[in-house]
């Protein structure tokens, strides 16, 4: 009986070993309840801050993309304003220029009917006359005009005019001659002054 009783504590105290041995490596194999519900806890905060960190990340990247469409419209609207001012300035322009283009003709018109329309200037000899000339009437043409009026010989003449003689083949216009200005005859021989040799 005392075998038996030894053999069964003997194998009681084994049994125990072995599930002490168990208890051990379960103890180092696996972490405590708590230890895990650390790292799980700790696990869940750092993916609740990535979460976080991109929510704010795409809070920013969508303001930052609502802005450059902001930007964007804005630059489409200016762009149309400028767009509609360039037609309106080309359209004023072209409106202008037909207008100079128009007025432009109508003082060559208006230089052309001046040009030919007659306007009477003097002529100081011995006695004063008036002739009706043309600007585009030549010096030796007024200087004929002169003889057929007055019978003088139109070869021992010459006309001056503002104290400058006047050369027989250019026009009334090119010396700025106007209504009622005064020419004065001088014979060949005579010098050119602002009275006529005559006086």
């Amino acid at each position: 009986m005392a075998d038996n009783s030894e053999t069964d504590i003997l194998s009681e105290f084994r049994k125990l070993q072995v599930e002490s041995s168990q208890i051990w490596m379960r103890f180092h194999e696996e972490p405590p309840i708590d230890s895990a519900k650390l790292t799980a806890n700790k696990k869940l905060e750092e993916a609740e801050e990535i979460i976080r960190n991109l929510i704010e990340t795409n809070d920013s990247q969508s303001e930052i993309i609502e802005s450059l469409r902001e930007v964007l419209n804005n630059l489409e609207t200016e762009h149309e304003k400028q767009k509609k001012l360039n037609e309106k300035m080309k359209f004023e322009m072209r409106g202008i220029s037909r207008k100079l283009r128009i007025t432009e003709k109508q003082l060559e018109e208006s230089r052309k009917k001046e040009a030919k329309k007659p306007f009477q200037i003097f002529i100081k000899m011995k006695k004063t006359i008036t002739l009706d000339v043309e600007n585009d009437y030549k010096i030796s043409h007024v200087i004929k005009m002169i003889e057929e009026k007055t019978k003088m010989p139109s070869g021992h003449i010459y006309l001056c005019y503002q104290g400058k003689p006047l050369q027989n083949e250019l026009l009334v216009s090119d010396y700025n001659i106007r209504k009622e200005s005064t020419l004065f005859v001088y014979f060949r021989a005579s010098g050119c002054r602002t009275d006529s040799a005559d006086n």
